[in-house]
């Protein structure tokens, strides 16, 4: 057993076999770990629009990664990257994921919690998987412009 844990392979990928496999705030995480990454990549991107100087980059590189998933769509709305429908959405799902976080381990005095309705878990998947794989597109799109 190796004293260091990471994902192998794509992480929506692994996303969806942990959902699969009812593995569902796995799922929910690794979904928000990676779109959070994926919006610091793409905020990285705009700064390779103005400097190259791999000095600076490697200080911008550092510095994103402070960015949490909120306040790094935040950014991005600001400067235009994203639409606002997409900053809502994003949110969104932040939202849906604290709170069915935060549910599974509600205990409610005096009442028999069932717990979290499985509706509110796909909703909260799907959106997150339809959100990485836009947010990796734009990633593509910046890359094709920036490489001519």
């Amino acid at each position: 057993m190796s004293d260091f844990i990471r994902i192998n392979g794509l992480p929506v990928e692994h996303a969806e076999k942990a959902y699969s496999e009812g593995y569902y705030l796995e799922a929910l995480q690794t979904l928000h770990g990676w779109l959070e990454c994926k919006l610091r990549e793409l905020l990285l991107m705009q700064r390779t629009k103005t400097d190259n100087h791999h000095e600076a980059w490697a200080s911008a590189w550092d510095a994103s990664n402070e960015f949490s998933l909120n306040n790094a769509a935040k950014v991005l709305l600001v400067i235009g990257v994203i639409t606002e429908n997409e900053h809502n959405r994003i949110k969104k799902f932040n939202r849906l994921r604290n709170n069915l976080v935060h549910k599974m381990f509600y205990d409610p005095y005096n009442e028999n919690w069932k717990g979290v309705p499985y509706e509110e878990i796909e909703e909260a998947f799907k959106s997150g998987v339809l959100l990485s794989e836009e947010i990796e597109f734009k990633s593509g799109e910046v890359l094709s412009v920036n490489t001519l």
